[in-house]
């Protein structure tokens, strides 16, 4: 629109511009309504979010080096997950770590197979123990993180997010199932209130 208030909008990666010479459709998008027969009135009213070229390269290729570990993860064995999750992740992690935190996730006896054997509830614990090594960071956002899970499990993680609140993180998280988290502070957003 044109009517003078602010307006913001993302424009795709067909966009993408070099710093400080925006493209012909950035261009287009600020100059034009609706066409090259509409000009725009109050264009300092507009922001635009395009990608640079440099950035939208080092975005495909986290994704490339993203899907290139997700096929190889399934091969490697619980511990060997949670050390090189930790690496990439910018820290470190011992296999004593690993098997201590896959210990108190309840896979005791599992950390030497290939993860590809394991179950979806035990796949879900080995990612859920990358949480129990990542006690130094202080935000932790979890998709779904009770689903999968048998009341054991759901009621160990319960502990382990209850602790890393105690300890000043935060966290954010969506769920389908009523768990009931002790927090100094909780804010709830529930998306199904009409």
């Amino acid at each position: 629109e044109d009517d003078g208030l602010f307006h913001y909008a993302v424009l795709p990666p067909s966009s993408t511009s070099d710093s400080g010479k925006p493209s012909a459709e950035a261009k287009r998008y600020l100059d034009e309504t609706s066409g090259p027969e509409k000009p725009r009135v109050f264009r300092n009213a507009v922001l635009l979010l395009a990608a640079s070229r440099d950035g939208l390269e080092v975005a495909q290729a986290r994704v490339r080096e993203y899907l290139a570990w997700e096929k190889v993860k399934d091969d490697l064995t619980p511990v060997e997950n949670l050390v090189a999750s930790a690496v990439l992740g910018g820290t470190t992690a011992e296999a004593a770590d690993a098997r201590e935190a896959l210990e108190r996730i309840g896979l005791a006896g599992r950390e030497d197979l290939p993860t590809k054997v394991l179950s979806q509830g035990q796949r879900r614990r080995v990612a859920l123990a990358r949480l129990m090594l990542a006690a130094r960071s202080p935000l932790w956002i979890l998709d779904e993180p009770f689903t999968a899970l048998d009341q054991s499990a759901v009621e160990r993680l319960r502990e382990t997010v209850e602790g890393h609140l105690q300890r000043g993180g935060m966290m954010v998280f969506t769920t389908h199932l009523e768990v009931s988290i002790r927090a100094g502070a909780m804010q709830r957003i529930d998306l199904d209130r009409r």
